[in-house]
């Protein structure tokens, strides 16, 4: 099934061809479990993240398995980092500044959450797939297995377009590519990670849950939109074997 946004041919051309299979089934081992649940219209997919993989083997099973594309959304900073930024820019994500990021003056300005929340409704109105990875960052090695606060956002964009969030377990892939520091250099206004990886006879589990539907009555309403973002911490947690 095509989607409505454009990825650059270059990019798809690696993952869909002998590379993305060798990242796919041999490097990583992935096995996927309930695609049926990807809706053949627009949703929000919500992760865990615990590794650099994550991105690009959950691209990998939802196309692999529906043929569908995702459209990430991305923390814009990293658009100012040569080997993330061209890559973001060829796979055409959503860049976003979500309050405290750190990033230039400039790369702020250009994304308010404004034109970010818009391009996130405008995507899933045109029944596209939009992937957000709700903790805001991957884990460091020692707590892969954990998950960290969910950001609310995703409840908003949920209830503005109608379309579900589909919570996801991804299970294992701290294991072959583990983030062994995150150093956070305000001084120089960016920051940094050192990354290691590994190649262990570890098999990489992508779960797939039911949709969950966020109303913006829901939104209004405190202790709802509270039981709605328990309810997407419960699953993630559930489908990712997590503490």
């Amino acid at each position: 099934m095509d989607t409505k946004f454009n990825i650059d041919n270059d990019l798809l051309s690696l993952l869909d061809g002998w590379f993305g299979e060798f990242v796919f089934k041999y490097f990583s081992r992935v096995k996927v479990f309930g695609k049926e649940n990807i809706p053949s219209g627009g949703a929000l997919l919500a992760p865990n993240h615990p590794s650099i993989l994550d991105p690009p083997l959950l691209f990998l099973s939802t196309y692999k398995t529906t043929g569908r594309l995702i459209r990430y959304v991305a923390w814009a900073g990293l658009l100012e980092k040569k080997g993330y930024g061209n890559v973001l820019r060829k796979a055409n994500v959503i860049p976003v500044n979500p309050p405290g990021a750190t990033g230039s003056e400039e790369i702020k300005k250009a994304y308010p959450l404004s034109k970010t929340n818009k391009m996130v409704n405008e995507s899933l109105k045109n029944d596209e797939l939009v992937g957000v990875f709700p903790e805001g960052t991957n884990h460091l090695f020692w707590d892969g297995n954990t998950l960290y606060p969910i950001q609310k956002g995703i409840l908003l964009w949920s209830a503005m377009s109608d379309k579900p969030i589909i919570p996801i377990g991804i299970r294992n892939t701290h294991l072959i590519w583990p983030m062994l520091a995150n150093i956070d250099l305000q001084k120089f206004n960016f920051q940094t990670w050192i990354m290691a990886p590994l190649i262990f006879p570890v098999t990489i589990e992508i779960h797939y849950g039911k949709p969950i539907y966020v109303s913006r009555e829901d939104l209004r309403d405190d202790t709802k939109s509270n039981n709605k973002l328990s309810e997407i911490i419960l699953s993630i947690k559930e489908l990712g074997d997590l503490k």
